[in-house]
């Protein structure tokens, strides 16, 4: 058994036996002198290994064979549509069903119904593609057999999608089989998190450069596997890996087959090196024979997470919902307050219920999860600041004026990084938890689990002087499970080698906390954040790599340089990436011998070196990948787009196949499955933009709402107690003189009145009493924000019945269902305030745009916008501006597609 290489701390010893083997080469690579023996080597690290060589050893430089592979998989899904749903509560309930599951997903259609879809895998369809110098023969049949052997009448018609090689012209002109030409592979930041191979190779046959690898190799966010090294190394048959049918009965997932303890990969000791990642450029030329030299570049899944872009959408939901709804997840873990975490969502319904949430929200976590004099989470002496750790998040300070809010790390990677970021078969593969149990998914997203930085207890001292000077980016909790459960310890997600009790405390004999701070360091995913550094940050990057840098930055400032944190990534294959502490590389574990006992002694430039050249390099990933996959993994755009060429990310996901063939219902997707998990995530931000929430507690292994979940949290003691702030009487008590914090709670967002309970004046009035009143044929609905009332489509609908139009201005910041007759102005506020970002569902819904122009800002911040934008376009001088009418001309003379509209009531002194 090897030692697996799948999950290495960053930091952690390289596994004995590549060290020995690199020793053995640096032997064999030596003059050797008569008699000279180099079992030295095996008495040095206690036992020989299998050492793989041609000749026994002679010319061990020179008698290796280099090999190069590169392949993908694929296969035929089918949607079959069965059924529908007749409305939103429907939706909701086969949702909750069936959400968890990748084959089923969800299309609205006209009435306001939804058709449910279901993919299902066609037998015998999947399809491995090969290509590279490994073996002679690539072809999939045997010597004198026909091309098309073990196709059978049911998949005949299929022939077109996954056709095998030279199959569909015969080989007429008997070209010879696609073949590699060269690999180089390198490593990108300055701690190597992203991996880049860069392959060439030939495709002599036209029929099937257009038919195999046109579509399933030079696919922009082609899934595709990479094999490269000595013929020394244990090459393995990518069947194993995929095909069910062929799978090892211990087989644990990807990861594991190839990097695990008996991966081959790791058995290899060196001698082969496999990238798994995703397509991001690609070339092909003619060659004068008629063939295609091709290349493709494939970076490693966790680039996807980089290369991803931070909108307005995000950063909006950030900056207005990120407290109130961090407080609302707390709450599952506390008695009588449930309805708090439902209640955290409507932050949305106005600034004002914002605002208002806010304040009754820092009032419980005051009470609940810090509060005055509580420096730190994680105070065994202080109730509430155990529970700040238990929960991960915390709210205190020096004094009542002074708390700050702030989440553990593991949170913030979890339910903010993976959440909005990170890819999987489902959307729960994406969150972090049970430990390494979620790794064998193979999804792409941020990890730091094996990550630790350095604990310094002067700085955790120093924590109570910064909270007086109220300067201060993040916190070391005053313990992290060795006397209650942490956020992490509850969800296993802690490092390698370490074990948790039933209640999520480290057990007393190892006691890994006293351990940790002994050997000044703390695991990366206990410390917390401050969250309005946070949102600072966020609000000022435009990805999640300068999200992190922008924290990691604060805090080697905060720290005063101590702790120096950087991108790495914790598993081999590249999939996550994690973040680690550059001034902690050598880490200490319980037990473990001292590591400079059995330190590889490398010498690059020694007279016998084994190494010929190498460089140093660093470049800045960019790029659309992470929604190449989202797009391409979408149950609303299908799998694969087969029969089309590349134009836009979108059109390379549209099947434009002949309807006489009946392909159009068929997909072919990438195997292992990428799932749709990133694809509904971007179908909500389009859809929702700024107003979706973040709904941290619904998939959550503790705090969720399912019955699993539920006796996880039993298992822990239950739900806690709930202090209930000053001021207010108990939660469902009796006492009808003051008002119950639950109540104070929903009057904050209440529409029909203030935040102690009183009715606030204003006019009801039925919908058909509206109607009593039209004269009009045209009826504007305006505001105010029309978009916020719940009922607005009903009214809408009620309207046109009467037979007259409806028009709709609004600032575009909130959005529900109305009838696709009704007219839309788009009359945009973002400009003014970041409080009304304008959500990309108007830009392509509203009828008409019109910009209120005071001076020429508001059109330059909307330039890219309007650029492409297919409806009317009017400026509208603001009326108590003198130069704004001016203004306006100048515009208009610019750009000749818009028009000018005057206020003409406020001109003429009208409401």
């Amino acid at each position: 058994m090897g030692q697996g290489i799948k999950n290495r701390i960053f930091g952690s010893d390289i596994p004995k036996n590549v060290k020995q083997k690199i020793e053995y080469r640096q032997a064999y690579a030596k003059s050797a002198n008569p008699g000279e023996s180099i079992t030295t080597i095996d008495d040095k690290y206690g036992e020989s290994i299998n050492y793989k060589s041609n000749f026994n050893g002679e010319a061990e430089l020179s008698s290796r064979t280099p090999f190069a592979r590169m392949w993908v998989a694929v296969a035929i899904f089918e949607d079959y549509v069965g059924g529908e749903l007749a409305d939103k509560e429907e939706l909701k309930n086969f949702e909750e069903t069936y959400g968890d599951d990748p084959n089923f997903f969800t299309t609205a259609i006209p009435g306001g119904k939804y058709a449910v879809h279901q993919w299902n895998s066609l037998s015998d369809s999947m399809k491995i593609y090969e290509v590279g110098n490994h073996v002679l023969n690539t072809l999939a049949v045997d010597p004198n057999s026909p091309i098309g052997k073990g196709r059978t009448s049911k998949t005949e018609y299929m022939r077109e999608l996954l056709p095998y090689e030279q199959e569909t012209d015969r080989n007429t002109f008997l070209k010879p089989p696609a073949g590699i030409t060269s690999v180089s592979s390198e490593t990108e930041g300055a701690l190597g998190v992203i991996k880049r191979v860069s392959i060439n190779f030939i495709v002599h046959n036209f029929h099937d450069f257009e038919k195999i690898y046109l579509r399933y190799f030079l696919r922009p966010g082609a899934q595709v596997f990479v094999d490269f090294g000595w013929d020394t190394a244990y090459l393995y048959d990518p069947a194993n890996l995929i095909d069910d049918t062929k799978r090892d009965p211990e087989y644990k997932g990807v990861e594991d087959a190839l990097f695990g303890d008996n991966g081959v990969v790791t058995l290899s000791n060196g001698d082969l090196e496999t990238l798994i990642g995703n397509v991001v450029n690609y070339d092909a030329k003619v060659r004068e024979d008629g063939g295609f030299d091709c290349s493709v570049e494939i970076v490693s899944k966790n680039m996807a997470l980089l290369s991803h872009e931070t909108d307005n959408n995000f950063k909006g939901r950030v900056e207005k919902g990120l407290d109130i709804e961090l407080i609302g997840f707390a709450a599952k873990g506390f008695t009588g307050v449930d309805f708090m975490t439902n209640q955290s969502k409507n932050w949305v319904q106005s600034s004002n219920s914002a605002e208002e949430l806010d304040v009754q929200f820092k009032k419980f976590a005051a009470s609940n999860l810090g509060g005055e004099k509580v420096f730190a989470p994680g105070q065994p002496d202080k109730d509430a600041s155990m529970q700040a750790l238990k929960h991960g998040i915390y709210y205190g300070g020096a004094d009542k004026n002074n708390l700050k809010l702030f989440v553990c790390w593991g949170f913030f990677e979890d339910k903010i990084l993976n959440g909005e970021f990170g890819f999987g078969e489902t959307e729960k593969d994406i969150i972090n938890e049970q430990g390494a149990t979620k790794e064998d998914k193979f999804s792409a997203k941020f990890d730091s689990r094996n990550s630790f930085i350095t604990y310094n207890k002067f700085l955790y001292k120093a924590q109570k002087t910064r909270y007086d000077e109220g300067n201060i980016d993040f916190l070391y909790p005053a313990s992290w499970g060795g006397f209650g459960p942490t956020y992490n310890t509850l969800r296993n997600m802690i490092p390698d080698g370490r074990e948790v009790n039933d209640d999520g405390t480290y057990p007393a004999p190892t006691d890994f906390e006293r351990f940790d701070m002994d050997n000044g360091q703390i695991p990366l995913r206990e410390i917390f954040l401050s969250v309005q550094m946070i949102k600072d940050v966020i609000k000022n990057s435009d990805s999640p790599g300068s999200i992190l840098k922008g924290i990691m930055d604060r805090i080697k400032k905060s720290s005063q340089d101590i702790i120096e944190l950087g991108l790495s990534t914790n598993n081999y294959s590249s999939h996550t990436i994690s973040v680690i502490d550059k001034n902690k590389v050598v880490l200490q574990s319980i037990g473990a011998p001292d590591w400079a006992d059995n330190l590889l002694t490398f010498k690059p430039h020694s007279d016998d070196t084994i190494v010929k050249d190498f460089n140093l390099s660093f470049s800045t990933p960019k790029g659309g990948l992470q929604n190449m996959i989202a797009i391409q993994s979408s149950g609303n755009f299908g799998g694969l787009p087969v029969n089309s060429l590349l134009d836009t990310l979108m059109a390379t996901n549209k099947l434009n196949s002949s309807s006489e063939n009946n392909l159009d219902k068929f997909f072919v997707k990438w195997l292992p499955l990428i799932g749709d998990g990133a694809a509904n995530r971007l179908k909500r931000n389009i859809t929702y933009g700024p107003t979706d929430t973040f709904s941290f507690a619904e998939e959550d292994m503790i705090f969720g709402d399912s019955p699993t979940q539920n006796k996880m949290l039993e298992r822990v003691g239950g739900k806690t107690e709930t202090k209930i702030p000053e001021g207010y009487t108990q939660i469902g008590g009796d006492d009808v003189t003051g008002i119950s914090y639950e109540e104070s709670l929903i009057y904050a967002t209440d529409p029909d009145k203030d935040i102690k309970g009183k009715k606030l004046p204003k006019e009801k009035k039925t919908i058909q009493e509206l109607l009593n009143e039209l004269n009009s044929p045209l009826v504007v609905i305006t505001g105010g924000e029309p978009f916020i009332h719940k009922k607005l489509s009903l009214l809408c609908e009620a309207i046109l019945k009467t037979g007259r139009m409806v028009s709709i201005e609004t600032s575009g910041s909130y959005w529900v269902d109305v009838p696709d007759s009704v007219f839309i102005t788009l009359s945009p506020k973002e400009h003014i305030s970041p409080k009304y970002p304008v959500l990309p569902v108007f830009w392509k819904r509203s009828n008409e745009f019109k910009l209120v122009v005071y001076d020429k800002s508001e059109f330059e911040y909307y330039e890219k916008n309007i650029k492409d934008y297919k409806g009317l376009k009017y400026l509208s001088p603001e009326h108590e501006s003198s130069d704004s009418v001016g203004l306006a001309i100048e515009l208009l003379m610019d750009n000749k597609d818009f028009k000018i509209s005057i206020q003409t009531h406020k001109y003429l002194k009208l409401p």
